[in-house]
């Protein structure tokens, strides 16, 4: 089959007013509004099965994407987290201590067990090591 089409014709640039009278879309579109109450009125427009179908699909894409938005917005919060972490880090090796290591640091250091008394009531005895049976060697 023979080409019709010329290929040493010039190239076609649409001009701002190519396509007839209408100039932009108001003028080539219905000027009538219909409100969101008629435009969704199931009595004037009833929704097909195809309609509806289309529209169960859509509420599973949309509610697929606010899951995905959730996820990436947790996942940018554990940059974060892991990049404040990594500089409370750096800043501890270089002699500043974070937050939570002094309060860790007084609670081993300070005495917790409580040592008993002495007064009248008690007596001190001597602590001997548990001794273990000794398994007899053949």
């Amino acid at each position: 089959m023979l080409s019709t089409l010329n290929a040493q014709a010039t190239p076609f640039y649409p001009m701002h007013n190519w396509g007839g009278h209408a100039a932009n879309y108001n003028e080539m579109s219905d000027p009538c509004f219909i409100s969101d109450e008629d435009l969704f009125d199931s009595e004037r427009f009833p929704l097909t099965e195809d309609d509806a179908r289309e529209l169960d699909e859509m509420d599973a894409v949309n509610e697929v994407l606010a899951e995905l938005d959730v996820m990436e917005t947790h996942q940018e919060l554990y940059h974060r987290l892991q990049q404040k972490v990594q500089e409370l880090r750096s800043q501890s090796e270089g002699g500043i201590e974070p937050h939570g290591k002094p309060q860790r640091h007084n609670f081993t250091s300070a005495a917790h067990l409580h040592k008993p008394k002495k007064n009248m009531n008690f007596s001190p005895k001597p602590l001997y090591s548990m001794k273990q049976p000794q398994s007899k060697q053949r």
